[in-house]
């Protein structure tokens, strides 16, 4: 058994059912890179799939890619379930699961790296009660923050983000409170 990674810009479902009862494939692109992302499992090798690609109307790269995998890559298999719209043929629930788990996982970690891009003033601005908060107000949530969090109190950083967020916040009114 040869196990696959397909990419096709094109519809060949009923080829891929011809050759395989265990396969996943997703759609996506849109309408701007319409493509189909497969996983399958198949006694057919690479050059034959190819031949058949070509016949097909499909050229190497630009149509279509093909590429040998070890039996249900669970990082391919969640990278086409990430947009929800996937279809599963013959892989068994347990690998489906994994994979869910997986996609869970790495979108969780994705999340925490976007999270940890955030400047802190914005973090600290979230925090505040109301947005119409005065310069007072936003110097205790500031310094709150960095208590809370177990920041470096700097007095330099804490006035930089507290007359940012003032600015944020009231930026008619900002130059005339410097």
């Amino acid at each position: 058994m040869t196990y696959y990674k397909l990419r096709v810009d094109a519809q060949v479902l009923d080829y891929i059912n011809s050759i395989s009862r265990v396969y996943f494939y997703c759609h996506e692109g849109g309408e701007e890179n319409p493509h189909t992302h497969f996983y399958l499992e198949t006694q057919v090798k690479a050059p034959t799939i190819r031949n058949n690609l070509r016949r097909l109307g499909l050229k190497g790269n630009g149509g279509y890619s093909l590429k040998s995998c070890e039996k249900n890559p669970i990082e391919y298999i969640a990278y086409m379930m990430k947009e929800g719209n996937w279809t599963n043929v013959g892989l068994p629930p347990e690998i489906i699961d994994e994979a869910k788990q997986y996609d869970t996982r790495i979108k969780k970690e994705m999340k925490d790296k976007k999270e940890a891009r955030i400047p802190v003033w914005k973090k600290i601005m979230a925090t505040l009660p109301h947005q119409n908060a005065d310069y007072n107000t936003i110097i205790e949530y500031v310094c709150k923050y960095h208590i809370e969090n177990e920041l470096l109190i700097r007095k330099f950083q804490i006035e930089c983000y507290v007359e940012t967020i003032y600015a944020q916040l009231h930026p008619d009114t900002y130059w005339r409170h410097m």
